[in-house]
C-alpha cells in the first residue's frame, strides 16, 4: 500500500509533555507500521492533502511510529503507556510538512503562559532539517484559552509561527486526557526544510 508513494527518510526527536482541545474525534486510531527501523521512520507524499481537523482517516497510507517504552522517556516520571505514549507520523508535499500524533494520556494540565508552555501540557518537535546535528525547527503545540495553537519556534528565540494549520482534538479511546494532533507547516514557516525523495531529516 505504501510502496507506490514517494518518501524521504526521517531522523526526528519528539519531546512530549502533553496537550488538549475541547472537540471530540470520530476517526481511526492509527496502528504502528510494522517493519520500520528502530530509530527511523518514513515520510510519504500523500496522494491528496490531509484535511487538518483531527480526524486521521486521510492518513491511512502514512507510516506511524509507536513511542511507548520507558526508554523513550526524555525526562520526568512515567507511569506506563496509559500515562503517556503516542503514535506519530509525518508526510510532505512540494509546499508543506504534515505531522500527526495519537497520544494516550490520563491527566491534562493546560499551560497558562505562552512563553513557558512546558509548565503545562504541550508537545515539542525537534527537527534537524539538513541532518547536520543542529535543531533547525522546534515548534511547540499547546491549547491556550481552549484553542489549539503552534505557540513559538524555540529554535529561533521563541519566534511566533504564522500560516500554520493545527487541530488538537480530545479522543476518549486514548484515555481521560487522550488527544489527536494534526498540523500542516508551510515550508515558508520553517528553516532549511527542502525535502526531496530519498532525502533525510
Amino acid at each position: 500500500m505504501l510502496r507506490n508513494q514517494s518518501s524521504f527518510g526521517i531522523f526526528m526527536l519528539l519531546a512530549v509533555f502533553g496537550m488538549i482541545s475541547w472537540e471530540v474525534l470520530a476517526g481511526p486510531i492509527p496502528e504502528p507500521t510494522p517493519g520500520l527501523p528502530e530509530d527511523e521512520s518514513i515520510a510519504y507524499q500523500p496522494q491528496t492533502k490531509p484535511t487538518i481537523n483531527g480526524d486521521l482517516s486521510d492518513w491511512e497510507n502514512a507510516a506511524f511510529k509507536a513511542i511507548d517504552k520507558k526508554e523513550d522517556l526524555f525526562r520526568g516520571d512515567w507511569g506506563g503507556t496509559k500515562d503517556l505514549s503516542y503514535r506519530w507520523s509525518c508526510m510532505w508535499d512540494n509546499t508543506t510538512f504534515y505531522f500527526a500524533a495519537a497520544m494516550w494520556d490520563d491527566i491534562l494540565t493546560e499551560p497558562v503562559d505562552p512563553n513557558q508552555p512546558w509548565l503545562g501540557d504541550c508537545l515539542f518537535l525537534y527537527i534537524d532539517a539538513n541532518v547536520d546535528g543542529a535543531i533547525d525547527n522546534k515548534p511547540s503545540f499547546v491549547i491556550m484559552n481552549k484553542k489549539p495553537a503552534v505557540v513559538k519556534d524555540w529554535s529561533r528565540n521563541g519566534q511566533d509561527l504564522k500560516d500554520v494549520e493545527i487541530a488538537i482534538v480530545m479522543e476518549p479511546e486514548l484515555g481521560k486526557a487522550g488527544r489527536i494532533y494534526e498540523v500542516a507547516f508551510p515550508y515558508s514557516s520553517m528553516q532549511n526544510m527542502k525535502p526531496k525523495e530519498g532525502g533525510n531529516f
